[in-house]
C-alpha cells in the first residue's frame, strides 16, 4: 500500500480520529493504520487545510500527546452551554491553586501540597480534582506510610489545550508576566515557586 497522501489514506486517518472521543497518540495511530508517522501527520495537516478552506466548525488538534477532533475556539461558549461544562469543570480559586501546585511539582503527595500552601489542609481540594479528572494517583512515595503520589491527567492537558506538560508556562515567564520581582526574604516567595 502506498503511504502518500492519497484520498484513501487521508480518509482512513479521519475515520479513526472521528470515532475516538479522546486524544490518540501518534504511536497508536501508526499501529491501527499501519502507516508511517510522517504520512499520518501529513494526512492530518491536509485534513486541517480542507476543514479550514471549507470553514468547518471543527479541526484536528494535537493535544495531550496525541490527536483529537476539536471545535474551533469561536464555538467554545456554545459547546460549554450544550454540555454544561461550566459546572462540570468549574474550579474554585483554591482548587486551581492546588492544581497548579500538583502540575508544577508532580509527582507530589498531599502533604507536600499542604506544605507548599503553608501547611493548609488540601484533602478536600485534591479529592475534588480527582473526582473531576484533573489529577490522578500515579503511585506511592517510598517513605513510611507510603502516601499516594499525584500527577495531572490527560484530561488536564486536554482541558487546558496542552500537548504535554512541557507547554506549561515556566516560572520565570509567570514572574515576568505579572511583574513579580525577586524576593529578598524567605517569606516573600511566590507559593510553590521557591
Amino acid at each position: 500500500m502506498s503511504y502518500d497522501n492519497t484520498a484513501e489514506n487521508i480518509k482512513r486517518v479521519e475515520a479513526v480520529l472521528f470515532v475516538s472521543n479522546k486524544s490518540i497518540s501518534l504511536k497508536r495511530l501508526v499501529e491501527v493504520l499501519a502507516m508511517p508517522p510522517d504520512a499520518i501527520v501529513s494526512s492530518i495537516t491536509e485534513l486541517n487545510a480542507q476543514y479550514s478552506k471549507a470553514r468547518n466548525s471543527f479541526f484536528i488538534e494535537e493535544v495531550a500527546g496525541g490527536y483529537v477532533f476539536a471545535t474551533r475556539p469561536e464555538y467554545n461558549d456554545l459547546i460549554r452551554g450544550f454540555y454544561n461544562l461550566e459546572e462540570k469543570f468549574s474550579l474554585t480559586q483554591l482548587n486551581l491553586e492546588v492544581l497548579s501546585i500538583v502540575a508544577y511539582h508532580q509527582p507530589t503527595t498531599r502533604i507536600e501540597v499542604d506544605a507548599i500552601r503553608g501547611n493548609i489542609d488540601s484533602t478536600f481540594h485534591v479529592r475534588t480534582l480527582l473526582e473531576k479528572g484533573f489529577v490522578k494517583i500515579i503511585g506511592r512515595k517510598k517513605v513510611p506510610g507510603s502516601p499516594f503520589l499525584y500527577g495531572t491527567s490527560k484530561q488536564f492537558l486536554t482541558i487546558f489545550g496542552l500537548k504535554s506538560l512541557s507547554e506549561l508556562p515556566k516560572v520565570d515567564e509567570i514572574k515576568e508576566e505579572f511583574k513579580i520581582k525577586e524576593r529578598k526574604h524567605e517569606t516573600d516567595t511566590l507559593p510553590g515557586f521557591e
